[in-house]
């Protein structure tokens, strides 16, 4: 599977090695060149076709020895490699005496011989199972080069970059082949029954069960008639890391009431609790991917019958837990095979070709192959139909594939070969990235900023010829929209202005791949029952994804000594800090020295006690504590000479170790009202020269940041806090930052109070899409000053005293405005016609003195959310029945006679969620 890959990454060392000016020992030439030959003919022997045909079976022997080797060969290059770079870096190598460099090569050839002899014994036993092919091809193909085959061109604007993914997640779900079940189901929440009922959705793998119920669910009908709805996660790893009743309930009361519950709290007073928060109103709970009766017996009990209308929704490929979960007036929906015209609708649909254009081609005699080969299962239209849409309508291609195709079955073993297909067409660079997400546990929503950081910090993402202008978080966004076109990833969630906000890998898919990547040694989860059993691993762990406590794990040297990453997702205990992390890092440095760790990743775990020794992990790229309300860093910290992200955003950390200007490499900086005392150590020209992101900088009158801001020149996003007596020179130094695309302002007094703000020349800013400003703007302020190209626009205490709509319904590009408290003081707002041409949500917060909204004919033509906040004096919302692409509407706070108006004008065509706060939410 991806053997290859590993094989490809390692042959890229080599190469680099050999390339090297410095490797002058001709043994230690001679040896790596003998261990290069040897890979390539393994590298090109796994691509045969009587091997690739049999990508769903297990790892068999004689991978786990070539994969001992590779690993063999990357453990010893690594550390040579790094201490090269690390003498570069600081000028050693001019320095450093002949008798020194002859040594350490000298050690490199002898362990370099000692992989040789075992890639060659390696062969000699492996004659008559495959045959390594002696030819030797070019290196390139899966290594950086294959970049140039890859890059696709697309635009660098933010909104050209995420419109493939836009596509992907706008509008509703396929439901084809769907649309009496659809009928079924919502017939049955809407029946008027009164007396609870437990409606259960059955299929196979991949049939559609969670696709038909959020497309029921997702309707406004649905939302309106259920005043609590929730959406409820209950897999296989659920059955496992909730093995309790106790557990189990308390996790259903965080997924429905968002509360954590304290342990010790006993079985009878969790499901009390539950009862007493759903028994006053209709619910509907959803409960998805069930894959234990014990589950539902556990939890089933918890729901009580007011005899209000409410149900339960549970989906699940086994008819017996259906069946347990039957009560009175339950019933179950079987989702069977579609039919052949169903079938074919789907495929077209996923292939991204119409009818006439297929009949037009030379394909039309493919037809009846495809649709046999599919046999009516929705995973392998799916897969077969991705593949295709990526292919020239070329009938020698198409033919091609369909042969290689073999998935009429529908056993888990089948289903594994028709994932190992569509992996199998995925470019050679994408495939590390893919199998990467496999480390996060099973449908965990995976920040896409996390995603891409940790994807650039591992080196999965990589520069070819066709890239170079790219930046690697230009390329991690292209990697990332293949992946879900593809729909190996989908987007979970997403921000308000349609970009992906989290993700994650399908279930179907990480059943198959994530097993499989850890049969390789891509990573290890712990606890892993391969760690408790006391055999010897296979491989040394690399990458270390921690479930839960990691106070267990081993600290032989085959689990410490060449961890690469460490990942931890131990985020439940939030009461004493997690000493395990200090110790597994000081076991890391005290084995090597300096370690190989590139990633620590403990965003959530609280407050992890970081060691002092961190400053020798010299090769660490990330560092993440986003929400571990840490107090402090170690001073350590700027010593980490490769560092290129630090996450510290919601810690209770106020400041960073002076070191941090050491860290020439930091690219992505995440603060919480920091303050950097640059008047001590002033940036020279190096100093942060690379960073892309700083986010949550305070700055004050005794750091006026004027010469640091104006070096930060390759700046894109940026996020501070400013004192009104400096913020003019901070204002000023925004000229030089012409890449800048997101900015955050807010001015404050000495106290911490709102301050007048200005904005200077921001209009001259054509990359700046995302604006957000926080501060009293001059009287004279005229919206025109704003950059043209705003796609999001936040204004909060601004004090406009002139109706901003007409000008700003002229911002083209605009999809999302946020007027929040007194950023507004007049009495009426017009949305103009034909104003707002891509306004998609519409936020108005506490705009006390607003008695009337009016929404002229062909205003706002995409606006899909609108909420109003806190608007007391409001009196008159007229023309939003105009609005026909209007989703949902949110009410706060708002008089009795707006609402009740707005429900009668809009009817069911628009979902209309009333909030009544006790309090007013802050500006």
């Amino acid at each position: 599977m991806a053997i290859e890959m590993q094989v490809s990454d390692v042959l890229d060392k080599l190469v680099k090695l050999l390339n090297d000016v410095v490797v002058l020992y001709p043994r230690l030439r001679i040896e790596v060149e003998v261990a290069v030959s040897e890979l390539i003919k393994y590298k090109f022997s796994l691509r045969d076709e009587a091997y690739v045909s049999k990508m769903d079976r297990a790892i068999v022997d004689w991978e786990v020895r070539l994969l001992r080797v590779v690993y063999m060969v990357e453990d010893i290059v690594d550390p040579f490699l790094f201490q090269l770079e690390l003498q570069r870096r600081k000028g050693f190598l001019r320095k450093l005496s002949i008798v020194g460099m002859a040594w350490s090569q000298y050690k490199l050839a002898n362990e370099m011989k000692k992989v040789v002899l075992e890639a060659r014994s390696f062969s000699e036993d492996l004659k008559g199972t495959i045959h390594p092919q002696s030819e030797a091809k070019e290196i390139g193909d899966g290594s950086p080069t294959a970049a140039a085959s890859y890059s696709n061109g697309w635009g660098r604007t933010p909104t050209q970059q995420w419109s493939k993914v836009s596509s992907f997640t706008d509008g509703e779900e396929d439901a084809v082949g769907l649309s009496e079940e659809v009928k079924s189901l919502a017939a049955q929440l809407l029946d008027g029954g009164e007396a609870l009922r437990v409606i259960s959705v059955v299929g196979m793998t991949g049939s559609g069960k969670t696709t038909l119920v959020r497309v029921v669910c997702d309707s406004v009908e649905i939302k309106q008639h259920f005043a609590i709805r929730a959406w409820v996660h209950v897999s296989k790893e659920f059955s496992l890391e909730y093995s309790t009743v106790s557990s189990r309930i308390g996790y259903l009361i965080n997924q429905v009431m968002g509360m954590e519950m304290d342990e010790g709290v006993s079985n009878e007073d969790l499901i009390q609790r539950l009862c007493d928060f759903l028994e006053s109103k209709r619910y509907l709970i959803v409960l998805d991917d069930v894959w234990k009766t014990s589950v539902w017996e556990d939890i089933g009990h918890a729901f009580p019958d007011s005899e209000n209308g409410s149900r339960v929704i549970l989906t699940t490929h086994n008819k017996e837990i259906a069946l347990r979960a039957s009560q009175k007036l339950s019933s179950i929906i079987q989702l069977h095979r579609l039919s052949y015209e169903d079938s074919w609708t789907l495929f077209l649909r996923k292939a991204r070709i119409t009818e006439d254009e297929f009949n037009s081609s030379e394909l039309i005699s493919l037809k009846d192959e495809i649709l046999r080969k599919c046999d009516g299962s929705p995973p392998a239209i799916f897969i077969l139909g991705e593949l295709f849409s990526a292919k020239e309508l070329s009938h020698s291609e198409w033919s091609r594939v369909i042969e290689e195709a073999t998935f009429a079955s529908q056993d888990q073993s089948t289903i594994s070969g028709i994932f190992a297909l569509s992996y199998q067409d995925l470019p050679s660079l994408l495939k590390p990235c893919f199998l990467y997400l496999g480390l996060f546990p099973r449908l965990f929503e995976i920040p896409i900023r996390r995603l891409f950081r940790l994807w650039i910090a591992e080196g999965l993402v990589k520069q070819g010829p066709s890239s170079t202008e790219l930046t690697p978080e230009d390329l991690a966004e292209d990697y990332f929209q293949e992946l879900v076109s593809r729909n190996l990833i989908e987007v979970a969630k997403c921000r308000s202005d349609g970009r992906a906000k989290t993700c994650r890998i399908p279930g179907i898919w990480y059943d198959v791949f994530s097993s499989k990547s850890m049969d390789i040694g891509r990573f290890y989860v712990h606890p892993n029952s391969v760690f408790t059993s006391g055999k010897p691993l296979p491989y040394n762990v690399r990458r270390l994804a921690e479930y839960r406590d990691i106070k267990n794990y081993p600290c032989s040297d085959s689990h410490v000594q060449h961890l690469r990453s460490y990942i931890s997702f131990n985020t439940k205990k939030r009461d004493t800090p997690t000493e395990e992390v200090a110790t597994l890092l000081n076991k890391v440095t005290a084995k090597r020295g300096f370690g190989l760790l590139r990633v620590i990743d403990l965003e959530g775990v609280y407050k992890p006690l970081l060691p002092e020794t961190i400053g020798k992990l010299l090769q660490l790229r990330y560092l993440g504590l986003r929400w571990t309300f840490l107090d402090s860093l170690p001073s350590s910290v700027g010593d980490l000479p490769y560092l290129e992200t630090l996450d510290v955003k919601h810690t209770n950390i106020t400041n960073l170790p002076d070191s941090i200007w050491k860290a020439r490499n930091l690219r992505h900086l995440y603060m919480n009202e920091i303050h950097l005392d640059m008047s001590i150590h002033r940036p020279t020209g190096r100093s942060l020269a690379n960073l892309q992101t700083l986010w949550g900088l305070f700055v004050d009158v005794t750091c006026p940041m004027v010469n640091g801001l104006r070096m930060l020149i390759h700046l894109r996003k940026l996020g501070l806090t400013c004192q009104s007596t400096s913020l003019e020179t901070v204002v000023d130094s925004f000229s030089q930052l012409t890449n800048l695309q997101s900015l955050r302002l807010r001015s404050v007094d000495e106290y911490g109070k709102p301050s007048k703000l200005t904005l200077g020349t921001i209009r001259q800013h054509r990359m700046l899409t995302d604006l957000y400003l926080l501060g009293v703007l001059p009287r004279a302020f005229n919206v025109r000053e704003l950059p043209q190209n705003l796609e999001i626009l936040t204004l909060s205490l601004s004090q406009l005293v002139h109706d901003p709509m007409p000008i700003l319904g002229q911002l083209l590009r605009l999809s999302i405005l946020r007027l929040f408290g007194r950023s507004y003081l007049g009495k009426e707002m017009t949305c103009p016609s034909e104003g707002f041409p891509s306004l998609r949500m519409l936020k108005v917060w506490k705009l006390e003195k607003v008695e009337a909204l009016f929404v002229e004919e062909d205003a706002m033509p995409r606006l899909r959310e609108l909420e109003i906040r806190c608007c007391d004096r409001m009196k008159t919302v007229n023309g939003l029945e105009g609005v026909t692409s209007l989703k949902e509407l949110t009410l706060t706070n708002m008089p009795e006679d707006i609402v009740t108006n707005l429900t009668e004008s809009l009817g069911n065509k628009v979902f209309i969620k009333e909030n009544k706060w006790a309090f007013s939410s802050p500006s």
